[in-house]
């Protein structure tokens, strides 16, 4: 399978402040341009293969904008950042951003959830997509899915997946499979 995971637009608060489960629009000035950029990028007949989003309007609000009906589904939401919801990165003590960081892919944040949390409920999302049959899919989503779907389908260690580069409305292109020595990652635009 043929995946094409698209990263949502920037958001209103752009960079510096803590989002990631809670419903952050996307900067107006950015849409159309967002747009284009995906439009440009995806293959001509994506439209017709099936389309999935996060519930969340930063990601759903894209799939619209670019003509798709997308599934909605859960499980391919941003990362829940609990308490630190909303709050300036520079506002929240650093003591519990070090014991996060130090071990972010099992440590939950504060009232939230750990990176290895999300990367289950992504690889749920994508073995059922796997069991669908269908060859290509896009799925519009968030950084967080987007870099635990990719550790997990080349088998790198999750700790690892910050150093996957995904910029506003990037698109990575993945080949998935159920056996996972043949998947691998064919381009990030």
């Amino acid at each position: 399978m043929i995946l094409f995971l698209v990263r949502h637009p920037r958001t209103v608060y752009g960079y510096g402040m803590c989002y990631g489960a809670t419903d952050v629009p996307v900067a107006p000035a950015v849409m159309d341009e967002s747009i284009a950029c995906v439009n440009s990028i995806l293959p001509s007949d994506a439209w017709s293969w099936p389309w999935f989003a996060s519930p969340l309007s930063r990601a759903a609000d894209l799939a619209r904008g670019l003509g798709a009906d997308p599934v909605l589904d859960a499980r391919i939401r941003e990362l829940d950042f609990g308490h630190w919801e909303l709050t300036p990165w520079n506002d929240l003590p650093i003591a519990d951003i070090k014991k996060w960081g130090d071990d972010f892919v099992n440590t939950p944040v504060p009232g939230g959830e750990s990176f290895f949390d999300l990367q289950t409920r992504v690889v749920s999302f994508a073995t059922d997509l796997l069991a669908s049959g269908d060859e290509q899919a896009v799925v519009v989503t968030h950084a967080g899915p987007i870099r635990a779907l990719t550790a997990w389908a080349l088998g790198l260690p999750l700790a690892n997946s910050f150093r996957l580069e995904v910029g506003f409305a990037g698109v990575l292109q993945l080949s998935l499979g159920t056996d996972p020595f043949t998947n691998r990652l064919l381009a990030l635009r």
